[in-house]
Formats: C-alpha cells, sequence, structure tokens
C-alpha cells in the first residue's frame, strides 16, 4: 500500500476501528480469557485507551527520560563485574573472560544489549521495587514473544509443542507480577499499607511512572475484570521491550562495524556524552562517569538520528489491522502513481505537492477487514534507492537558514533529518503512544553505548558478518548470534 493511501486509511477521520481485533489479540496472545471483550468498549478504548497517550506527554516523557538516562550513566561502566556482583543483562548474555589483549571480556552482543536496555527502562514505567521484585520479568517477556505467532495463530495451549508451553509459563508469570504491582500501588492509592507492610517488598513506589499509577486508579474505579487489569498490564510491558532495545541492537552493530561510521558519530555526540571522573584525579579509587545531554542529541546529532531511522526502516517492519465500520474512498497521490506504474523514485514526501494528476480512487468496504504492511514500503526499491542496504546518512537533508546577518549574507545550510519519509512508529490513530519516549531512549543509551565501549568481534576472521533477521512481534531479531569482546573506551 502506498504511503499516501495508508495515511488516508489510518487517519482519525476514516470509519475503522479495531475493537473486535484488539479483545481478538488479548484473549489469543495475552491469555485474558475473554475479559477485555467482556468489558465495556467505552473503558478500555476509551478511558483507558486516554491514559495510555500519556506514553507521548509530560510529566510522562520527561520523567521517564531522564530516569532512563541517569540509569544509563550509572550503569554503562558495569557492563563486566565479577560473578557474585553480576547485573541481568550479564547473567543472560554469557560472559566469559576476553583471551585478546586489552579486552575485558567477551559476550553475546544481543542479549548484552537487551537486556541492559530492559533493566534501564522497566524502572522509568513501573517503579525501581519492581524490578527488584522481578528481576526475570524482562526473560520472561521474551521467552513468551518467542512463539508470539503461535499466539496469534490461536494454537491450544495443550498441543505438545514443548516452547510454546515455556512462553505460556513465561507470560503467566509476567501477568502475576504485574498482578502484585497493581494490588501494591491500588493499596497505597486508598491510603492503605502495601502488602507486606510499610517495611515490605512493596515498600517505596515513590518512582512508579504517573502513567502506572493512572492505569491502576481507573481500573479501580471501574472495577475492571482482574484478567484484563493484568492482561493490559503486561500489554505495556511487552510493548516498551519489544521494539526499542532491540532498534538500538541493530544501531549499534551498524555503527561498530563501520570504522568511519564509528569515528564520525562519536565526535557528532561527544559534545553531548561526557566522561567525568568523580573522585580525586591521583586517586586510585576515582570513578569515571557519564554525563548525557539528551536534549543536545536530539537536536544536534543528526547523524545518530537518521542511522536510528534507517534501523528502523530495515528492521521494524509493523502492521496494522483495522475492521471497516463504513463504505469509503481513498484516492492515491499522484506521485505514488507514478511510482507504482513506472519505478520512478522521490527523495521526500514533501514531492506530494509536485504538479501530478490525481491517482486511482479505491472503494473500501464496509465489514471487510484491512491490512496495512508499512515495512512493505521501507523496503520498496521503487521508493529507496539501494534499498537492502545499510545507509546511515539516508534520511539527512539540508536545511536552509531564513534569517541573515547584518550584511545579507545567510550562513551555510546545516543538515537536519528527514522524518517524513518513514512511519516506523506508526501513522495516524496507530502511532505509537510511546513514540517520544522511545525516541529518546534509543538516543541516550546508544550514545552511552558509543562513548564507554569498544566492541568488536570476538572471532577477528568471521569479522562483523551480519547474522541475518528472523521476524518478530516488533523489530526483528538476529538469527544468529553475534559474539563480542568489549574494553572500555576510558580506563
Amino acid at each position: 500500500m502506498s504511503p499516501s493511501l495508508v495515511k488516508q486509511v489510518l487517519s482519525v477521520q476514516a470509519p475503522v476501528d479495531h475493537e473486535q481485533l484488539a479483545a481478538s489479540f488479548m484473549k489469543r496472545v495475552f491469555g485474558d480469557k475473554g475479559a477485555v471483550a467482556a468489558t465495556d468498549p467505552s473503558v478500555v478504548f476509551g478511558q483507558m485507551h486516554k491514559i495510555k497517550n500519556q506514553l507521548n506527554r509530560d510529566p510522562f516523557v520527561s520523567r521517564a527520560g531522564d530516569m532512563v538516562a541517569s540509569l544509563a550513566e550509572a550503569n554503562i561502566f558495569s557492563l563486566v563485574s565479577p560473578l557474585p556482583t553480576q547485573q541481568n543483562w550479564q547473567r543472560f548474555a554469557n560472559i566469559s573472560p576476553s583471551t585478546t589483549h586489552g579486552f575485558e571480556a567477551e559476550a553475546s552482543f544481543f542479549e548484552l544489549i537487551r537486556h541492559f536496555v530492559s533493566d534501564m527502562v522497566l524502572p522509568s514505567l513501573f517503579g525501581s521495587a519492581f524490578t527488584r521484585n522481578f528481576p526475570d520479568c524482562a526473560a520472561d517477556l521474551f521467552k513468551f514473544d518467542d512463539n508470539f505467532y503461535l499466539f496469534m495463530m490461536g494454537i491450544p495451549s495443550w498441543i505438545p509443542y514443548s516452547s510454546l508451553g515455556e512462553s505460556i509459563d513465561a507470560r503467566e508469570r509476567v501477568k502475576e507480577a504485574m498482578g502484585e504491582l497493581h494490588d501494591a500501588v491500588a493499596a497505597v492509592a486508598r491510603g492503605e499499607a502495601p502488602p507486606g507492610g510499610h517495611g515490605g517488598r512493596w515498600a517505596d513506589l515513590s518512582d512508579v511512572s504517573n502513567v502506572m499509577e493512572n492505569r491502576v486508579r481507573g481500573w479501580e474505579e471501574v472495577g475492571g475484570l482482574r484478567e484484563a487489569v493484568i492482561a493490559t498490564h503486561a500489554l505495556l510491558a511487552w510493548v516498551a521491550l519489544v521494539n526499542a532495545n532491540v532498534v538500538i541492537f541493530w544501531l549499534l552493530f551498524h555503527i561498530y562495524s563501520d570504522a568511519e561510521l564509528l569515528r564520525t558519530i562519536r565526535a557528532e555526540i561527544a559534545p553531548f556524552a561526557k566522561v567525568e571522573v568523580e573522585g580525586a584525579k591521583d586517586s586510585s579509587g576515582a570513578q569515571p562517569r557519564l554525563k548525557i545531554d539528551s536534549a543536545g542529541l536530539r537536536k544536534r546529532a543528526v547523524l545518530l538520528q537518521s542511522a536510528m531511522l534507517e534501523v528502523m526502516r530495515l528492521y521494524t517492519l509493523s502492521t496494522s489491522f483495522k475492521n471497516i465500520k463504513e463504505d469509503f474512498l481513498v484516492t492515491e497521490s499522484g506521485i505514488d502513481e507514478v511510482v507504482r506504474e513506472h519505478g520512478a523514485r522521490f527523495t521526500s514526501t514533501k514531492d506530494e505537492g509536485s504538479p501530478c494528476r490525481p491517482g486511482r480512487t479505491y472503494k473500501l468496504r464496509k465489514g471487510d477487514m484491512l491490512c496495512v504492511p508499512m515495512g512493505l514500503h521501507q523496503h520498496d526499491p521503487r521508493y529507496w534507492k539501494d534499498a537492502k542496504r545499510f545507509d546511515a546518512g539516508r534520511f539527512l537533508i539540508q536545511k536552509e537558514s531564513l534569517a541573515s546577518d547584518a550584511e545579507g549574507t545567510k550562513p551555510p545550510p546545516m543538515l537536519s533529518v528527514d522524518y517524513s519519509r518513514i512511519h516506523a512508529w506508526g501513522v495516524g490513530i496507530t502511532m505509537c503512544k510511546g513514540q517520544k519516549f522511545s525516541h529518546r531512549e534509543v538516543l541516550d543509551i546508544a550514545a552511552a553505548f558509543l562513548t564507554c565501549w569498544d566492541f568488536e568481534p570476538a572471532d577477528p576472521k568471521s569479522g562483523w558478518d551480519h547474522p541475518g533477521m528472523k521476524p518478530s512481534s516488533g523489530t526483528g531479531t538476529p538469527k544468529a548470534e553475534v559474539r563480542v569482546k568489549l574494553r572500555k573506551v576510558v580506563s
């Protein structure tokens, strides 16, 4: 489906919805036993949906973003530590001592990245008490996600397929964890002691996000069915972990595998990701500490942002499903018709204003199901030069300055990022509710790794061989293991 048609069918005004599909999804995938379907739609798709929209607004974006950045600053130099003090990302990354002089360890790159990111992100949503009480929640979410497509197909749980059973068990553990968190937040909101008392495992809920607090309050006000409550909380956790952390992995993979690109991006982010030494400089106990300027990265790190969009173009292959409520017409833009018929390629969606005649008009009928595979456009060679190739600067454009100096001279054009060419976060009513937060998360954590660590292939002979991509519920994950050796940039 061409970009101009996607914008129309997913616009707020389009007579489409996903309520029945969402209820079926929650039953098949999250095992809510039909609870969402049995809940008043005005609660699920009205009241609770409005709370979900808070993910893309302050105070959540600022507070959660600051928490992720602070956790990354505090933990980025602790990728490797002795066994008794190992963190989650170290347990799952299969870390071993490096046999190469100058390198500290070897690790599974993907597992290292995604578990590190998860341990930075989950506390920003659910609070540090949650991650302390359920340290394996992210691992359970990943185990559950391994069989996402089997859940979507509605494969019965009694089928003797061992990995499906493991995924079901992992899903139920996540839901149980969400139920405990919900009960604790609800108790505190009522002015009661949390489960276990004021000195127990839920004693401090002060850093639970406003979004989660409002979700709990909303469900409590309407007396939501228990299965609907815990399943939708689990959905929020799942959404938070199936895209951004994988995007960060692919972003780092492509940057580290290109020495020139690595040098360029490190120079670009250097003013906004600085390492300082805490304590006296002549003290053997002085420790490096990273300081991240998130606003500076979003404003000035244009090549890093362009590379991020290129990763999303290649690996984030989202699809949207809708039910059509009424007949309606959509008309393809003239530009898209030219591309479809003649294979012409355009560099920006701004070209849609070109003097081309309107394209074809299509009638979409009431009762039909609409499938919008946005990932197909992202790989269409009619729109993208060398569509299969990673091009870090693909989304860079020159931005002319409108202002002039006293002598009437304009400053030279500046590079900026063209976000209009891709809709990896969705479009219209399907827009990712956490877009602003995930955008900041990717840039901050990627900058932390790039500033503080060197990664090289564990096997120099194989080099940075691409591991291949396997489809996933969100951003595609690597097919093969990527084994790396690592060392601190600053010692």
